[in-house]
């Protein structure tokens, strides 16, 4: 499981906890969305790990690293989050480095070997794992504590909901309708998902569908749908815990100046 910032097909921005992670050779879940390793990931996996292996089998050294040596950790170290965003300026950015060290460090230049940008945490759950060892016993809304909340999800599109109303007799709507049926057309790729909570809280996501109609997909919808109407309970329970965490702990001392019916030692005025 790992946890993960993406983008839909519309460019809103979403945050998910523990997605599986499906690696080489590895059937891909039946249900729900997954993530994969990207080539390039994959690629500095394998150049990370031969470097590792050369290294091991390498005569080992007491030397103290250079000044360019510490200089090419650095920026390395401090590329890495722009390469997160920016994998595809790799090789752009390893140059910028050489350059830098070449014009700071020449006389130490010698034969330099070619920059290789590192793979950040590649395990799997790496994400999850940094979390749990940040946070420990710290409280905070995880993906089980969302299901257990929802009791029921319902999807349906605007057409649906058109169809619907029409046969209620509730529709309520101006149109010109072609001959083609074209200008309802729109309405079968607008997806809801419609999330009923325990406590009876609504929840509603919606998808557009994809800017080309051609590339639309139903299941695609519903999914990108539901996740949307997720991101909302993650923020109500969110609220709800930290409302929690704010309320004063009833001390004994309190517990029992209450039960006495006298102020509380800290606050006379209870």
């Amino acid at each position: 499981m790992v946890n993960l910032s993406v983008m839909d097909a519309n460019g809103n921005a979403h945050s998910r906890t523990s997605v599986p992670l499906v690696q080489d050779g590895d059937s891909c879940p039946a249900n729900g969305y997954y993530c994969e390793w990207m080539p390039y990931q994959k690629g500095q996996a394998a150049k990370t790990e031969a470097a590792e292996k050369n290294a091991s089998t390498a005569p080992s050294t007491d030397s103290e690293p250079s000044q360019r040596e510490r200089l090419e950790y650095a920026l390395v170290s401090g590329a890495a989050s722009c390469l997160a965003e920016q994998p595809h300026q790799a090789r752009q950015i390893a140059a910028g480095m050489k350059i830098v060290l070449d014009a700071l460090h020449p006389g130490e230049a010698g034969a330099p070997a070619p920059i290789t940008l590192p793979v950040i945490d590649p395990g799997p759950d790496s994400l999850e794992r940094e979390i749990q060892t940040k946070a420990s016993s710290a409280p905070r809304v995880t993906p089980a504590d969302i299901e257990a909340e929802i009791v029921s999800k319902h999807y349906f599109t605007g057409a649906d909901g058109r169809y619907g109303a029409i046969l209620n007799e509730t529709y309520v709507g101006t149109e010109l309708p072609r001959d083609d049926g074209g200008d309802l057309e729109p309405l079968e790729q607008v997806t809801f998902c419609v999330l009923v909570l325990r406590n009876g809280t609504k929840v509603a996501g919606i998808n557009y569908g994809a800017i080309d109609h051609a590339q639309h997909s139903a299941e695609r919808g519903r999914q990108e749908a539901y996740t949307q109407a997720v991101d909302k309970v993650y923020e109500l329970l969110g609220f709800r815990l930290r409302d929690d965490l704010a309320r004063p702990v009833l001390t004994d001392a309190d517990a029992a100046a209450d039960l006495a019916g006298t102020p509380r030692s800290d606050n006379p005025s209870a």
